[in-house]
């Protein structure tokens, strides 16, 4: 090799190590190639939640979305790729600190720092060193390969409530997205069907991986008599949509 094909190759190493470098320091991957990798698909949620959705509303530019357990503003999210598109909504999550978090990362959505139940009372939240365990219900929380880094109580309020002061009545939601680790009934419970109803509803099925255990549970049979009809199924997320005229 030449002097000069030498000089070139090591300029073009550190040229592009440098570039790599200041890619990670501000957040992007300018160097991204789109040609080759033009048939990618991005995901942020955990079992791909975000893409079925992509493919429900592909032409809809401007949407809403309610998103209950949220968790993180982009990790595990159904509704971060949403909020890229240009969409907004409303994230709750009880993790103290969250709204901060979200607020920071995605200020133009409303940010909730609270957590949604069928009744308003006190209920222990378990927290623990992996945020995605964290929960309301004791049993789930036994099952936990996490450690338990405390036990609090947090107020709950219905979700009722919680639309009936955020939103325009009769706001149309495209999407509501429900997480919350075992209570996902209670917050279904918690709402009132006649004044807010999401064109889809995807709501957390632990441990029904059998189709026919989800035909029988107690959630298919509740969506079911609110005019819900079962569309689509992940891992551990239940797909319904609206069925009334």
């Amino acid at each position: 090799m030449s002097f000069h094909n030498t000089l070139e190759f090591y300029l073009n190493r550190i040229t592009n190590r440098i570039k790599a470098a200041f890619n990670v320091l501000i957040g992007k991957y300018c160097s991204y190639d789109r040609e080759i990798n033009k048939f990618h698909s991005l995901t942020y949620s955990q079992e791909g939640e975000d893409c079925l959705l992509h493919r429900i509303f592909m032409n809809k530019k401007i949407g809403f979305y309610v998103d209950i357990g949220a968790h993180h503003p982009q990790l595990h999210s159904n509704t971060y790729r949403f909020y890229l598109r240009g969409w907004n909504g409303i994230n709750i999550d009880p993790l103290p600190g969250s709204k901060r978090q979200f607020d920071k990362a995605r200020p133009n959505d409303l940010n909730l720092e609270v957590a949604i139940s069928d009744s308003t009372y006190d209920l222990i939240y378990h927290a623990f060193e992996e945020p995605a365990f964290n929960t309301f219900d004791p049993a789930v929380a036994a099952t936990r390969n996490s450690t338990l880094l405390s036990k609090q109580y947090i107020k709950t309020f219905k979700l009722v409530d919680i639309l009936d002061k955020y939103l325009i009545e009769r706001m149309d939601i495209d999407f509501m997205t429900i997480d919350v680790e075992g209570l996902d009934l209670d917050v279904l419970r918690s709402n009132d069907w006649s004044r807010f109803r999401p064109t889809y509803v995807l709501a957390e099925s632990l441990g029904m991986h059998d189709i026919y255990q989800v035909l029988d549970s107690p959630l298919h049979f509740f969506m079911r008599q609110n005019g819900y009809s079962l569309f689509a199924k992940c891992l551990n997320t239940l797909f319904f949509i609206d069925q009334s005229p």
